[in-house]
């Protein structure tokens, strides 16, 4: 019922069991339920409530708290882990049960070795545009094979697929998605890396993702998740739509003004723009 388990059942059941069933899902932790199970309610009441009272003394320790999450990810047991040899041992077993032994019985894959690849690759590269066709040159499937791995690797709560957020087909972007994984600290024992953020080339890659996974949580079924780009490259990180409401958000690791804010806002005035950054530089 759960895990890579619970994709293939939605393959296999005949049944709809529509009125018969009632689905949950359950993703690893969102910041504030990471807050709590390291027993920082305070700081948690804040981050859900007024984040704009957050007293400036905890700024630096909030900070702290959400580069853990970041590295090591928000698997419920792995956060009540103290240790960092046993946070990376859990993500391991994650890794070698769920990606390699599960997906491979179930789907009964027969191309482990480009579905490794391709796993690889998109951890490399969250946040940036994929290219379907030269994904499919690089990690050697078929198109349809491709599409077919990626719809698995969704479904099985390993990664996210971002859309664009178009209204203007003559100037926006509106086919290359974007890739998130569900859980940080599974892409980053894929690589492996679990460096602090200052030291990472990919730290702004990886804000960026902790902060899709918090838009998500937060997202409910009428909101919809995009990333807006257009052929100039102007590019905002992600864009919430909620019936009749547009708000658009840029992330930042460490301050600094987006360029690409007065031409969104341009383009959508009615739109509320929001820059997320983790910490001030030198703080």
């Amino acid at each position: 019922m759960t895990g890579s388990s619970s994709a293939l059942i939605k393959h296999q059941f005949r049944e709809s069991l529509v009125g018969r069933k009632h689905i949950f899902e359950l993703y690893p932790l969102s910041f504030d339920e990471f807050l709590r199970f390291r027993e920082e309610d305070s700081l948690a009441g804040y981050i859900l409530s007024s984040p704009e009272a957050l007293p400036s003394s905890e700024i630096k320790r909030l900070a702290a708290l959400a580069e853990e999450c970041i590295i090591f990810g928000a698997f419920p047991k792995l956060v009540l882990t103290p240790d960092v040899a046993g946070k990376r041992e859990i993500l391991l077993d994650l890794v070698s049960s769920t990606l390699i032994k599960d997906i491979k019985h179930l789907f009964r894959i027969e191309k482990m070795d480009n579905l490794n690849h391709l796993i690889r690759y998109l951890a490399v590269n969250i946040g940036r545009e994929i290219s379907l066709n030269v994904l499919a040159v690089e990690v050697g499937l078929h198109r349809e094979t491709l599409n077919n791995y990626l719809k698995i690797l969704e479904e099985s709560y390993i990664i996210r697929i971002l859309k664009p957020f178009y209204s203007n087909l003559s100037t926006e972007l509106r086919r290359s998605p974007k890739v998130y994984f569900v859980d940080t600290g599974i892409r980053n024992v894929l690589l492996p890396d679990f460096n602090g953020l200052e030291s990472r080339v990919d730290r702004g890659a990886l804000f960026e993702n902790f902060v899709y996974l918090n838009l998500f949580h937060a997202a409910d079924p009428f909101s919809e998740i995009r990333y807006w780009r257009t052929r100039n490259k102007q590019e905002i990180d992600f864009v919430v739509k909620r019936e009749n409401t547009l708000q658009a958000f840029e992330c930042k690791f460490s301050g600094g003004e987006s360029v690409s804010w007065r031409a969104f806002l341009n383009a959508y005035p009615q739109a509320l723009g929001r820059t997320v950054v983790l910490k001030n530089a030198g703080s």
